[in-house]
């Protein structure tokens, strides 16, 4: 996609079982933060992808997730 982002290329880091509906419906990469209110179960049959065990996991352990854009 020239000139902006694909949902391929997008995480939505979210905490509630809201954030991981909005995530789906927007079509991009849900991740659960299970250190929330809300129980990773609930995050889970929501639709998170993945679950992130504390706020550290956000950095370098997301990098797998995404794919490069490219610069043209």
């Amino acid at each position: 996609m020239r000139g902006g982002v694909s949902p391929e290329q997008v995480v939505f880091v979210g905490d509630s079982p809201g954030d991981m509906s909005a995530a789906r419906a927007a079509g991009v990469l849900a991740l659960g933060a299970a250190w929330g209110w809300h129980p990773s179960a609930a995050l889970r049959t929501a639709g998170a992808r993945h679950l992130l065990s504390d706020p550290t996991r956000i950095g370098p352990s997301l990098l797998h997730h995404l794919t490069p854009i490219s610069a043209t």
